[in-house]
């Protein structure tokens, strides 16, 4: 027999978990063969000892009335005649009738006693020896028979108690001496031993015998008892009688296949026989052999209801249900109301899995289950117990607890000893696994197993207390005994696959399932399991073949449909599943699994409304399933029934403390409702019961980017990309968490890595857009914004954002229009409108830009971000106090965002070159922010605070603020751009190189696309004297950004001195220019003064001029370490005429000179001042093409020209360079 299903809830293969109630209705008169003492003549063929009895023969007619003798007479007869013909329930009715016949007979008081105790009336029999020791106080016989009843009540205290009064009156009554023995045999076998040698002095038999065998054998002589069991066989070695004793031994002291071969010698197909026989195999674990014996008693015997009942069990058991309706009809046609067809009934409509009908036909057994039955006390118990089981497994804990109340009850109330002592005790282990007393439980156990060791059921029981306190080794110890004991038992091997797979050793519960297969290739069971492992390791091919081999074999099962249904859905095999759906028959689609499947069929096919009405009765009819309450959350959530999907978790949530899935939809519907911190709480409750869950830390990555927290958000989405790489949802949430964290380069490649795994969206445009936007590649973020309209079409926000990036793009035009085709849709938009007035404010339709403004306002004029937009366009119309005013009426409605509102106002400020306002207005930002909420201070609010410091001269608070912003989860590389700007514009130019050096090396990428970081990195060089280096990031920044002047006018500024770079260490340049030369007005006063012609002057010479043409060749040489060398090669022409005073001569000339020059430039340093000093050796070739010798008539000496020697001296004082600020155009209001 198998555990209560009470000692097994939740454990996998259950089957090893069921009780077959019938066996304890198999094992009546069976277990012990217990030596039944009655009237004279009344014993049944099969336990009746031989030879003569101290019994005397009663007078059944003592005290009849001659009117009534005849039919009382009639009814004893008719009594011991069924008696005969083992009919205990008809031998009952005979005898009371005669009993009440004839009150004043004992005898017949005691007959009807007794055939009520064989019919299982144990109250009544306990009454009816009670009224015949009325009449016959000191009778033996009655007083024996009380105490058989007793004892078979389980009530042994009262028995012994009586048995000790009918030996003190009759000494030498083997009959009760025997029965006393028996009833000690367990609590005292010692004491079983002098009873039994007392009976046995005075009638030796082969009973006594084996009695006293079996009590040595508990006192652990087996050198004794084996003497006694071989000297009973040889007293009687052809005994049938004699030899069911000795196969009763057997069976008590667990020795299957002896008993066994024992019975098999008495070569007898006598219902009896085969009924005894099939009940010892049954033991051995033999179910096919057991089916086979029962089945011929059942056909050899068709009137006899007890041998088809116990038949229709054994090929139940053998799975054979088939055979078992033909038996139950038989039984149904003689007494419809029979307790044990119901019972057996229920027991088959269990292993179907249908448990409603299940636990109608247990509850049917027992409301016509008499007081009494003669499967004995334990039999109503185990089926009080499966059924508070089917009521638990329901969600009746009503029910279920009333039922396992009465079956504790009746326990507590008695104490069955005998061969029936170890059933009791298992009985009583399961009673106690259902309260949670797990220590009592194995207690009992232990107790059962020293009584039988080698009782397989017992050591199942055992090793599924040990598997369900989580004592795994110990628990395959119990089950590999259990196998040991036989080899063959499926079980024992199907509880060692299930540990083994629990424990994760797959590849050893393959092999048991395996093996199971090959014993019994006829039992669904192996296949299922090995599919349902197959589908854990999401092998779904493996696992739909062995669902279909279970389908073959019980294609009844609703439960292979079920799992065959998971694994189709767990494939993503819709089709599959449905395949599926359409073999259950309607009765099966009611089995809560299969609804519970079909429900998620419906769901992964779309169809959430019919999915969730599903659900709602699979909630009602798997109330502890923790499935099937997420699948209807999860039916709700797609439906945007909040409310109601929250209402599913409340309620089963408590139930199910280690479920992931219930806090994960908690979790959706707080996220959805606003409530960013109980979604956080909810989601990291769920990630506390699974932390390998990828999609709980999405989720909360989402809710952090939401409260502005992406530093929390980062490390989230990491955490899932680790667990899943693949996880497209993760990537777009890491990518928006970098954009919070102006990481606009990590966050494009996160949206191309998202991209891979996800289906296009506008929320992945979106992403990239705003990640150009960041890096000011408006042109970029504005196509990215215009696909994301066209998969979001009518989006506001879309519309809202397109239209800014135009509108940083200067294209105010186009911005404008996309704007009025947002309102279209959403004329009364406010933020639309003051977008609107912006831009037309830009495009100078200044009428168009204040109706607009009117609007925005009529619409939002309590919006705060609305009047910060508006003030924008109206300080765009220079209509300044309006804006002050605007600006003014949001500080006072921001009271929740008071910080961004003076950010907007200090850059108002800023840009009126109102420096000190804008700087209180920062202070003021912060300062408020601090005793409101500081963590609302965000790290882009302080970047963009230093921005406008920046642009106010106001370097060191600007710095400050950058490292402010670093601290709290800021962008490296922006913060050391800023940190870097204000270096150089305080000419720290070590500190701005460190700072920019301090970038992660993960970001080096990064850099060569960030225009910030190029301008500032060239500023570095600059500042440095690195003209080469300088210029190849000018260069890089231009091709970035083409349109900014700052980074081209530095450009052009660098390539005039530094020239053309051939290689990374020369670089040549060559310039060419012609101008005209006049000659000082100097000279012509001069000229008149020695002509005389102060006042005559027309007479003086015409104003003389020469034209001048220029050209060089220069170079630069970058040798490492040592200065800068540079020089050029210069050719100079001047023609024309120039006055020589000296000689009062006007001479043409045609000079052309050639030029040689040579210099280094070291750098010299003193404090924050830079000298950069250029000594050097120039010399000049000089010739005249008119006049050669007399113009220079030293031209061709080769002493070189002391004078033409240069020396410049270059000093560089800090002061403003380009930044990130400049070149970033205006920041709208947020």
């Amino acid at each position: 027999m198998d555990e209560p299903l009470a000692a097994c809830q939740n454990m996998p293969g259950r089957r090893v978990c069921l009780v077959v109630t019938i066996m304890l209705g198999a094992s009546v008169a069976l277990t012990g063969q217990t030596f039944e003492v009655g009237p004279q003549g009344s014993q049944p063929s099969h336990t009746a000892p031989k030879g003569k009895t101290t019994r005397r023969s009663p007078n059944s007619d003592a005290g009849m009335g001659w009117g009534s003798s005849i039919g009382v007479a009639r009814e004893a007869r008719a009594a011991r005649e069924a008696l005969q013909k083992n009919d205990y329930r008809s031998a009952s009715a005979h005898a009371a009738r005669a009993a009440k016949a004839a009150p004043q007979n004992p005898d017949f008081w005691f007959l009807y006693a007794y055939a009520a105790r064989l019919a299982g009336q144990f109250s009544e029999s306990v009454d009816a020896y009670n009224r015949g020791l009325q009449e016959r106080p000191s009778s033996v016989e009655g007083l024996s028979g009380l105490a058989q009843t007793y004892a078979k009540m389980g009530r042994n205290k009262e028995a012994e108690e009586t048995l000790k009064r009918v030996i003190a009156a009759n000494p030498s009554s083997d009959a009760d001496l025997r029965l006393a023995g028996e009833l000690t045999l367990t609590s005292n076998p010692k004491l079983a031993i002098s009873y039994l040698e007392r009976a046995d002095a005075i009638h030796p038999s082969a009973r006594n015998e084996l009695l006293m065998a079996r009590a040595y054998e508990r006192t652990g002589d087996k050198n004794r008892a084996k003497e006694l069991l071989d000297r009973a066989r040889n007293r009687a070695p052809k005994d049938p009688e004699v030899l069911r004793s000795v196969a009763a031994y057997y069976r008590e002291t667990g020795q299957y296949d002896e008993a066994i071969a024992t019975l098999k010698s008495l070569q007898s197909q006598s219902p009896a026989y085969l009924s005894e026989l099939a009940f010892t195999y049954e033991l051995a674990g033999k179910k096919n052999e057991a089916a086979d014996a029962y089945l011929q008693a059942a056909n050899r015997a068709p009137g006899q209801v007890e041998i088809q009942l116990n038949a229709a069990q054994a090929q139940i058991s053998a799975k054979r249900a088939d055979r078992a309706e033909p038996l139950l009809k038989r039984v149904e046609g003689v007494d419809p109301n029979q307790y044990r067809l119901h019972a057996i009934r229920g027991a088959l409509n269990h292993s179907r899995r249908q448990n409603d009908a299940a636990i109608r036909e247990y509850a049917r057994a027992l409301q016509s289950m008499p007081p009494s039955v003669p499967e004995g006390v334990l039999y109503p118990i185990a089926l009080r117990l499966d059924l508070a089981q089917l009521y638990r497994d329901a969600g009746d804990m009503e029910n279920s607890d009333r039922q396992a109340e009465a079956a504790r009850s009746a326990l507590s109330q008695i104490d069955v000893g005998g061969p029936d002592r170890p059933e009791f005790l298992r009985l009583k282990a399961a009673s106690a696994v259902n309260s949670g007393d797990y220590a009592e439980a194995e207690n009992d156990l232990k107790e059962g197993l020293q009584l039988q060791p080698a009782n397989i059921n017992l050591l199942l029981n055992y090793g599924n207390l040990l598997r369900r306190t989580k004592r795994p080794e110990e628990a395959s110890e119990i089950y590999l005994k259990a196998l040991g004991l036989d080899p063959a038992n499926s079980a024992a091997l199907e509880s060692l696959g299930y540990l083994a797979r629990e424990t994760g050793d797959l590849k050893a519960a393959a092999e048991y399932f395996e093996k199971l297969s090959r014993i019994d290739p006829n039992d669904y069971v192996a296949y299922l399991a090995l599919g349902d492992m197959r589908t854990d390791q999401r092998e779904f091919a493996q696992a739909q073949e062995n669902y279909e081999k279970a389908y073959k074999l019980a294609a009844d099962n609703p439960i292979i449909i079920a799992r065959a249904m998971n694994a189709a859905l767990e494939g993503h095999q819709t089709a599959n599943a449905k395949h599926w759906l359409d073999r259950a028959s309607e009765t099966e689609r009611q089995n809560p699994e299969v609804m519970r499947e079909h429900e998620r069929y419906l769901t992964l096919t779309g169809n959430y409304q019919e999915s969730a009405k599903l659900g709602y009765a699979v909630v009602e009819k798997l109330p502890r399933d923790p499935e099937a309450p997420v699948y209807l959350a999860y039916d709700l959530l797609f439906m945007n029934r909040y409310d109601d999907a929250m209402a599913v978790v409340r309620r089963f949530e408590p139930a199910l403390p280690k479920d992931k899935d219930l806090p994960l939809i908690a979790g959706y519907v707080y996220a959805h409702n606003g409530d960013h911190q109980q979604a956080v709480n909810a989601f990291s409750r769920a990630l506390e019961r699974d932390p390998n869950m990828a999609t709980g830390y999405m989720n909360r990555g989402y809710v952090w980017n939401d409260m502005r927290m992406a530093g929390k958000a980062e490390q989230d989405f990491r955490k899932a990309l680790a667990l899943r790489p693949d996880y497209g949802e993760a990537h777009l949430g890491l990518a928006y968490s970098y954009l919070q964290l102006r990481r606009p380069q990590a966050a494009l490649r996160e949206a191309d890595a998202a991209e891979k795994n996800l289906p296009e969206s506008g929320t992945l445009h979106l992403a990239r857009a705003e990640a150009y936007r960041q890096r000011s590649m408006l042109a970029k973020a504005e196509g990215e914004y215009e696909r994301a309209l066209k998969l979001q079409a009518g989006d506001e926000g879309i519309y809202l954002a397109l239209a800014d990036a135009q509108y940083r793009l200067h294209l105010y035009q186009a911005s404008a229009e996309t704007l009025n085709k947002a309102l279209s849709a959403s004329p009364r938009s406010a933020m639309l409108n003051a977008q609107l007035a912006r831009s037309y404010a830009r495009l100078g339709r200044s009428s168009d830009a204040t109706a607009a403004v009117t609007r925005a306002e009529s619409a939002g004029g309590t919006d705060y971000r609305i009047l910060l937009t508006t003030a924008d366009a109206l300080d765009v119309l220079h209509e300044r106090d309006r804006a002050m005013e605007r600006y003014a009426r949001a500080l006072d409605l921001s009271n929740a965002d008071r910080l961004h509102v003076r950010l907007s106002l200090a850059r108002f400020f800023a840009q009126e070159h109102r420096s000190a306002d804008a700087q209180q207005q920062i202070a003021l930002a912060f300062a408020e922010a601090r005793v409101a909420d500081p963590d609302v201070v965000t790290a882009e609010d302080y970047l963009d605070a230093a921005d406008t410091l920046m642009s106010i001269n106001q370097f060191a608070l600007a710095q400050h603020l950058f490292v402010r912003a670093q601290g709290i989860g800021a962008d490296d590389l922006a913060v050391a751009v800023g940190v870097a700007n204000a270096s150089l514009a305080m000419g720290e130019t070590k500190n701005a190189e460190a700072a920019l050096a301090a970038v992660r090396p993960e970001e080096a990428e990064e850099e060569k696309q960030s225009y910030p970081y190029l301008v500032a990195r060239a500023n570095v060089y600059r500042q440095q004297g690195d003209a080469y280096h300088a210029l190849s990031l000018f260069a890089q920044a231009n091709k970035l950004e083409p349109d900014d002047p700052a980074a081209r006018n530095a450009e052009f500024e660098l390539s005039e001195d530094e020239g053309r770079q051939i290689t990374e260490k020369v670089a040549i340049g060559s310039q060419f220019q012609v101008q005209p030369v006049f000659e000082d007005e100097n000279i012509y006063q001069m000229d008149a003064r020695l002509r005389g012609f102060q006042n005559g002057g027309l007479l003086l010479p015409p104003p003389r001029h020469s034209v001048e043409t220029f050209t060089d060749a220069k170079y630069h040489l970058h040798l490492g370490s040592f200065p800068t060398i540079s020089g050029f090669v210069g050719e100079r022409t001047a023609s024309g005429t120039i006055s020589i005073p000296s000689q009062l001569l006007i001479q043409k000339r045609n000079t052309l000179d050639t030029i040689f020059n040579f210099g280094v430039t070291p750098v010299l340093r003193l404090g924050n001042l830079r000298f950069s000093v250029t000594p050097g050796l120039q010399f000049t070739l000089r010739r005249d093409t008119l006049d050669p010798f007399d113009l220079f008539p030293a031209m061709l000496s080769e002493k070189p020209v002391h004078s033409r020697s240069r020396i410049f001296i270059r000093a560089i004082f800090p002061g403003p360079s380009i930044s990130e600020s400049d070149v970033r155009g205006p920041k709208p209001p947020s």
